[in-house]
Protein backbone atom coordinates (compact mmCIF):
# COMPACT_ATOMS: atom_id res chain seq x y z
CA UNK A 1 0.00 0.00 0.00
CA UNK A 2 1.31 3.68 -0.92
CA UNK A 3 0.72 5.69 1.88
CA UNK A 4 1.23 9.71 1.22
CA UNK A 5 3.65 12.45 2.62
CA UNK A 6 2.82 16.17 3.39
CA UNK A 7 6.20 18.16 3.62
CA UNK A 8 6.30 21.49 5.97
CA UNK A 9 8.59 24.55 6.81
CA UNK A 10 8.33 25.72 9.89
CA UNK A 11 10.29 29.37 9.64
CA UNK A 12 7.43 31.67 8.79
CA UNK A 13 5.26 28.96 7.81
CA UNK A 14 4.21 26.66 10.70
CA UNK A 15 5.99 28.91 13.00
CA UNK A 16 4.86 32.68 12.78
CA UNK A 17 6.49 35.81 14.51
CA UNK A 18 10.31 34.62 14.21
CA UNK A 19 9.56 31.71 16.88
CA UNK A 20 9.87 28.06 16.95
CA UNK A 21 6.53 27.00 18.55
CA UNK A 22 3.61 25.94 17.24
CA UNK A 23 0.15 26.32 18.41
CA UNK A 24 -1.29 22.73 19.96
CA UNK A 25 -3.78 22.79 16.89
CA UNK A 26 -1.00 22.07 14.75
CA UNK A 27 0.36 18.68 16.76
CA UNK A 28 -3.29 17.78 16.46
CA UNK A 29 -2.87 18.40 12.90
CA UNK A 30 0.15 16.45 12.42
CA UNK A 31 -1.74 13.59 14.86
CA UNK A 32 -4.63 13.22 12.48
CA UNK A 33 -2.73 13.42 9.35
CA UNK A 34 -0.50 10.04 10.97
CA UNK A 35 -3.98 8.35 11.58
CA UNK A 36 -5.36 8.79 8.22
CA UNK A 37 -1.58 7.39 7.09
CA UNK A 38 -0.05 10.88 5.66
CA UNK A 39 3.26 11.18 7.41
CA UNK A 40 4.37 14.19 7.96
CA UNK A 41 8.23 15.47 6.88
CA UNK A 42 9.70 19.14 8.30
CA UNK A 43 11.91 20.24 5.63
CA UNK A 44 14.02 23.04 6.45
CA UNK A 45 17.79 24.65 6.84
CA UNK A 46 18.05 24.52 10.30
CA UNK A 47 19.91 21.64 12.24
CA UNK A 48 18.40 19.19 14.74
CA UNK A 49 19.99 20.90 17.59
CA UNK A 50 17.79 24.10 16.99
CA UNK A 51 14.47 21.91 16.28
CA UNK A 52 14.68 19.52 18.29
CA UNK A 53 12.13 20.39 21.01
CA UNK A 54 9.98 21.06 18.39
CA UNK A 55 10.10 17.60 16.40
CA UNK A 56 9.29 16.23 19.83
CA UNK A 57 6.47 17.90 20.15
CA UNK A 58 5.06 17.53 17.29
CA UNK A 59 6.51 13.78 17.48
CA UNK A 60 7.35 13.77 13.61
CA UNK A 61 10.20 11.16 12.76
CA UNK A 62 10.28 12.58 9.79
CA UNK A 63 12.98 15.50 8.72
CA UNK A 64 14.86 17.03 6.55
CA UNK A 65 17.17 19.59 7.74
CA UNK A 66 20.23 21.56 6.82
CA UNK A 67 18.97 22.36 3.58
CA UNK A 68 18.73 18.53 2.82
CA UNK A 69 22.21 17.26 4.46
CA UNK A 70 20.14 15.71 7.05
CA UNK A 71 17.47 13.71 6.61
CA UNK A 72 16.07 10.97 9.03
CA UNK A 73 12.48 9.13 7.86
CA UNK A 74 10.92 6.80 10.58
CA UNK A 75 13.64 6.87 12.56
CA UNK A 76 16.38 5.78 10.76
CA UNK A 77 18.87 8.01 9.18
CA UNK A 78 19.04 8.23 5.18
CA UNK A 79 21.64 10.81 4.70
CA UNK A 80 24.40 12.84 7.14
CA UNK A 81 26.42 14.84 4.36
CA UNK A 82 29.45 16.69 5.46
CA UNK A 83 31.97 18.42 4.40
CA UNK A 84 35.86 17.16 3.87
CA UNK A 85 38.44 19.13 5.37
CA UNK A 86 39.74 19.85 2.16
CA UNK A 87 36.88 21.61 0.80
CA UNK A 88 36.58 23.34 4.47
CA UNK A 89 39.85 24.59 4.33
CA UNK A 90 39.76 25.55 0.45
CA UNK A 91 36.82 27.95 1.23
CA UNK A 92 38.31 28.92 4.53
CA UNK A 93 41.21 30.84 2.49
CA UNK A 94 39.25 32.79 0.30
CA UNK A 95 37.05 33.30 3.31
CA UNK A 96 40.02 34.84 4.95
CA UNK A 97 41.47 36.60 2.15
CA UNK A 98 38.09 38.69 1.64
CA UNK A 99 37.88 38.98 5.55
CA UNK A 100 34.58 36.79 5.48
CA UNK A 101 33.39 35.10 8.49
CA UNK A 102 32.94 31.62 8.79
CA UNK A 103 30.45 29.15 10.68
CA UNK A 104 30.74 25.63 11.01
CA UNK A 105 27.01 23.98 11.18
CA UNK A 106 26.37 20.18 12.14
CA UNK A 107 23.51 18.65 13.79
CA UNK A 108 24.70 19.15 17.28
CA UNK A 109 25.67 22.71 17.03
CA UNK A 110 28.10 25.41 15.48
CA UNK A 111 30.94 27.51 16.19
CA UNK A 112 32.49 30.50 14.17
CA UNK A 113 36.04 31.52 12.73
CA UNK A 114 35.12 35.11 13.69
CA UNK A 115 33.51 37.44 16.69
CA UNK A 116 32.29 40.87 16.29
CA UNK A 117 29.29 42.96 16.30
CA UNK A 118 28.77 41.58 12.75
CA UNK A 119 28.81 37.94 13.23
CA UNK A 120 26.60 38.41 16.37
CA UNK A 121 23.99 40.30 14.76
CA UNK A 122 23.74 38.11 12.37
CA UNK A 123 23.54 35.35 14.82
CA UNK A 124 21.27 36.61 17.17
CA UNK A 125 18.71 36.86 13.46
CA UNK A 126 19.01 33.30 13.31
CA UNK A 127 17.81 33.25 16.81
CA UNK A 128 21.48 31.62 18.62
CA UNK A 129 22.58 33.34 21.34
CA UNK A 130 25.39 31.15 22.51
CA UNK A 131 28.17 31.65 20.06
CA UNK A 132 31.58 29.93 20.11
CA UNK A 133 34.59 30.89 18.37
CA UNK A 134 36.76 27.81 17.25
CA UNK A 135 38.80 27.94 13.85
CA UNK A 136 39.02 24.33 14.40
CA UNK A 137 36.17 23.14 14.47
CA UNK A 138 35.93 21.66 11.43
CA UNK A 139 39.02 19.32 12.87
CA UNK A 140 37.28 18.04 15.46
CA UNK A 141 33.73 17.65 14.42
CA UNK A 142 31.83 16.59 11.55
CA UNK A 143 31.01 19.91 9.12
CA UNK A 144 26.89 19.47 7.49
CA UNK A 145 27.55 22.87 6.06
CA UNK A 146 29.17 26.67 6.50
CA UNK A 147 27.60 29.90 6.75
CA UNK A 148 29.57 33.20 5.58
CA UNK A 149 29.55 36.08 7.12
CA UNK A 150 30.79 39.43 5.47
CA UNK A 151 32.46 41.24 8.70
CA UNK A 152 33.48 44.27 6.58
CA UNK A 153 32.06 47.82 8.05
CA UNK A 154 29.97 49.16 5.58
CA UNK A 155 29.52 52.79 5.56
CA UNK A 156 25.74 54.17 5.89
CA UNK A 157 24.68 55.40 2.85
Amino acid sequence: MMRKIAFFDLDGTLCSGGDLHVSLEIKQAFQSMRENEIEPVIAMGRSFYEVQHLLTFLEVENYILSNGCYVKFKGKLIQNATMSIVEIQHILAIANEYNIGTGFFNQNGFALTMDNPIVQQHMRSMGSMDIESNEKFFVEQPVNFMNLVDCKIKPNT
